[in-house]
């Protein structure tokens, strides 16, 4: 009975506490707000400060947007069908995702125009018979992955500084389809870019409670216990 005693006393001391592993997830972005093209910037984000836990994974996400008005003048004697496209290419790069290429564009359609009724070549967009508007022509798109230890970008993603984009820019155009090469063109087009990486990770938490093995072990040293004490009590 002693020897059987001393066992669950000594299970009794071997309780331990173990940090409580929680999943952590932060955020960090930055963006360029719509303005004129062609424009060039530089978006930067903070890396993942280690001191907070263990990365596991990168989300990185890079988008890009532009919107355009467009006017199209025809400047034949007779009336004619023309379809205006206006594009928007943006380039740059970034750790983990690469090359930044996203090409998007938006187009008016065929549209009649009537024959010139001002005798002029501008593209005063006046609105008359041999003019059409096109507004908000739009377009969007997305670049997302998600990369983890077996990616060679991903240390860069640790650190207590930050991480940028390089040679990043838009480039706006537009081209006319019909007409006979007599349309002209007004154009007012704007494009926005933003980047986002989001860090999950493993925080290690202050917080720390019993293992649940642990707790087993203790529950028996307890009844170990109280079965000591009524030997006794029987002795």
């Amino acid at each position: 009975m002693k020897n059987f005693k001393k066992k669950l006393l000594s299970a009794v001391a071997v309780v331990a506490l173990s940090p409580l592993a929680q999943a952590g997830v932060i955020s960090y972005s930055d963006e360029h707000a719509a303005s004129t093209t062609d424009w060039f910037d530089t978006l930067t984000v903070s890396q993942f400060d280690s001191s907070m836990g263990t990365l596991n994974t990168v989300d990185i996400s890079f988008s890009a947007e532009m919107l355009s008005d467009m006017t199209l003048d025809n400047d034949n004697a007779t009336g004619t069908t023309a379809r205006g496209t206006v594009s928007v290419d943006t380039i740059g790069s970034f750790l983990g995702l690469g090359g930044l290429n996203i090409s998007l564009s938006a187009n008016t359609g065929f549209q009649s125009l009537g024959a010139d009724d001002s005798g002029d070549t501008d593209t005063a967009g006046n609105g008359g018979g041999d003019e059409y508007v096109g507004l908000g022509l739009s377009g969007s798109d997305l670049l997302s992955l998600t990369i983890d230890a077996s990616n060679a970008d991903f240390l860069s993603f640790i650190g207590t500084g930050t991480l940028s984009t390089t040679n990043l820019g838009t480039f706006g155009g537009f081209a006319v389809a019909g007409g006979g090469g007599n349309v002209d063109v007004n154009l007012n087009t704007i494009a926005s870019a933003a980047l986002s990486v989001t860090y999950n990770f493993t925080d290690r938490a202050s917080t720390t409670v019993p293992e649940t093995g642990s707790l087993a072990i203790f529950g028996l040293g307890l009844a170990g216990f109280a079965l000591s004490r009524r030997a006794k009590k029987s002795a």
